[in-house]
C-alpha cells in the first residue's frame, strides 16, 4: 500500500503544472535598509515594488540614490519599469537646471541596456520615467541614476515598478489526464503485483 500511495504522489506532482510560484517583493528602504548594488533582489511574478528616499546635496555623503541590483528568475521575464518620484525639497535655492535619467543593464549581459527618456525634475512635483516591452529574461541587471544640475540639490522619494511575468507554459489538459491516466494504470498494475506475491 505504500507503494501505491508513493506513486499516485509522484504522478500527481508530475501531472501539475510547473509554473513559477515567486511572489513579486514590496521592498521599503525604512524599513528593509538603504538598497545597494552588492544584494541583488529577487524579483517574483507580478508588479515588485521599491521605494525609499534619495538625495544629491553638497553635503557630504549625500549622494545615496537608488543603485541597486536584481534578478529576474528562470521561467520569467521583465516586461516593463517604472521609476517615479516626488517630494523634492531643495538644500536652498532651486538649481537652475535638473534633468536624469534612469538606466538598467544587464550584468551578465553588458550589451544590454535601455535608458529613460531624460525628464526635467523642475518641471513638476512628480514624474514618471518609464520603459516598456523590454521581454528580459532570466539574468542579473542592474538600476543605476545619471543626472546633471546647476546650484544646489535636494533630496526626494521614490516608488519604483518592475513589472515581471511568468513564461512558463502550463500542460494542456488532455496531457494531463494522459498522465494522470498513466499514473493509475501503474499504481493498478503495481497493486497486483503485490497482491501476487
Amino acid at each position: 500500500m505504500k507503494t501505491l500511495s508513493a506513486v499516485v504522489s509522484i504522478i500527481l506532482f508530475a501531472a501539475m503544472p510547473a509554473g513559477v510560484s515567486a511572489t513579486p517583493i514590496h521592498y521599503v528602504e525604512d524599513i528593509d535598509g538603504p538598497l545597494n548594488a552588492s544584494t541583488p533582489l529577487d524579483l517574483g511574478v507580478g508588479t515588485n515594488i521599491i521605494e525609499g528616499s534619495d538625495c544629491w546635496t553638497s553635503k557630504v555623503g549625500c549622494f545615496s540614490v537608488s543603485d541597486f541590483v536584481f534578478n529576474i528568475q528562470a521561467g520569467t521575464e521583465l516586461v516593463n519599469y517604472r521609476y517615479t518620484f516626488g517630494n523634492l525639497s531643495f538644500e536652498a535655492a532651486p538649481p537652475a537646471s535638473w534633468t536624469s535619467a534612469t538606466i538598467l543593464r544587464g550584468l551578465d549581459e553588458p550589451s544590454l541596456m535601455a535608458t529613460t527618456a531624460t525628464v526635467n525634475w523642475l518641471a513638476e512635483t512628480v514624474q514618471t520615467m518609464s520603459l516598456n516591452g523590454l521581454n528580459w529574461t532570466e539574468g542579473t541587471y542592474r538600476q543605476f541614476y545619471q543626472a546633471s544640475r546647476s546650484g544646489f540639490g535636494g533630496t526626494w522619494d521614490f516608488r519604483i515598478e518592475l513589472d515581471v511575468i511568468s513564461t512558463v507554459t502550463d500542460i494542456p489538459l488532455p496531457a494531463t489526464i494522459l498522465i494522470f491516466g498513466f499514473g493509475l494504470g501503474l499504481a493498478a498494475f503495481m497493486r497486483r503485483r503485490t497482491d501476487a506475491a
